[in-house]
């Protein structure tokens, strides 16, 4: 079964269409999805201030709350790795490229490391924290592969 990973946006909108190749977190991916790919789920939840604030840190145009996709599959990406930054400055990871670290992107405590990204068609879907599992038929009908 495919997993999904909701993202709030206007970040999975980055993701997909603005080169932003770390999504942080606080929490080390499960050891089983490395490598593998995952849905990008876009969250309900947005804020005007949350666009703001990303639209600054981006240094590039994002789109208004009322076009964002939200609350449902806007994409695919694979879990290349992942990275820590430690308090004392030290790095740690998994994965290829795990110390890769230097993205514009990651500002830690952990980075998760994305390639192979797609943007799909919008597909309304329920969220749920860290990855979950996304029904059979529904991967089927986006019409992408594990």
């Amino acid at each position: 079964m495919m997993q999904a990973l909701s993202i709030r946006q206007p970040w999975a909108w980055l993701i997909l269409f603005a080169g932003k190749d770390v999504e942080n977190r606080i929490w080390t991916p499960p050891a089983s999805m490395i490598g593998r790919r995952f849905l990008i789920h876009a969250a309900k939840t947005c804020t005007e201030d949350e666009l703001e604030v990303a639209e600054d840190f981006a240094g590039c145009w994002v789109p208004t709350l009322e076009t964002l996709d939200r609350g449902g599959i806007v994409g695919v990406c694979r879990l290349a790795g992942w990275v820590r930054k430690h308090a004392d400055g030290r790095r740690s990871g998994r994965g290829p490229g795990c110390m890769r670290g230097t993205s514009r992107w990651f500002v830690g405590p952990v980075g998760f490391l994305l390639d192979e990204v797609e943007a799909l068609p919008f597909t309304p879907l329920r969220g749920n924290r860290g990855f979950f599992p996304v029904a059979t038929d529904v991967v089927r009908r986006l019409g992408v592969t594990p």
